[in-house]
């Protein structure tokens, strides 16, 4: 995990949901752990994109990056069309840090060209791209489950809402400040009155124990 932070300049960043009263629930993946389970850095392929820029005299950069994956006859996705270019800041993701990356396959695998960005403006200030090797669950930015390590409870998002296996819909709960009496308290084994408190410190706790939730990549 550290060559991969230290390559991309990633910023300190864990797993974190925050409950707020009004029912949000604001999940943050930590940028280093979610590249850390998709990507694999190929230091030819890096050095092939390096010396492409130099002979044609580009800036390293998220234009030369489409413009190599094009040269080595890349296509997008399954094989469709032509390669793909990402900018997390273009739609709702619950990353760290926004990234923008090139990816395309090839008849060596599945690639991306990767720039992380440090902060400011989103039209800029992105670092030089790095070549890694990559599976498609890159694209899987805004998904994950909050869970507790107690009871072992889990709600799995959709894009919309946090739902168990079982149905339950952790949005659905009635936000309360204060602490009620938790099942285990009183030998139930469901939530009690499917209240869901939230701490001063926008901690959530888990309705079925009162432990306070997680949030992580599935």
């Amino acid at each position: 995990m550290s060559e991969i932070k230290d390559v991309l300049n990633i910023f300190e960043a864990e797993d974190t949901v925050e409950f707020w009263n009004n029912g949000d629930i604001v999940p943050t993946q930590s940028l280093c752990r979610f590249l850390e389970e998709r990507i694999v850095f190929n230091e030819e392929l890096d050095n092939q994109y390096q010396k492409y820029c130099e002979d044609n005299a580009l800036n390293c950069g998220y234009r030369s990056a489409l413009a190599f994956a094009k040269s080595l006859g890349g296509v997008g996705l399954y094989g469709d069309g032509e390669p793909v270019a990402i900018n997390t800041y273009n739609h709702e993701n619950s990353l760290s840090q926004d990234i923008q990356y090139v990816y395309w396959e090839d008849e060596d695998g599945s690639h991306i060209l990767l720039e992380v960005h440090q902060g400011g403006s989103p039209m800029g200030n992105y670092g030089v791209p790095v070549a890694f090797d990559v599976d498609e669950y890159i694209f899987m930015d805004n998904q994950g489950q909050i869970y507790c390590e107690n009871c072992e409870e889990r709600w799995f998002f959709d894009g919309c809402h946090f739902i168990s296996d079982s149905g339950d819909r952790l949005n659905d709960y009635e936000i309360t400040e204060e602490e009620p009496e938790y099942p285990w308290k009183v030998g139930s084994s469901k939530p009690i009155s499917n209240l869901l408190w939230v701490d001063d410190g926008h901690n959530d706790h888990c309705p079925y124990c009162g432990t306070v939730l997680k949030f992580g990549g599935y």
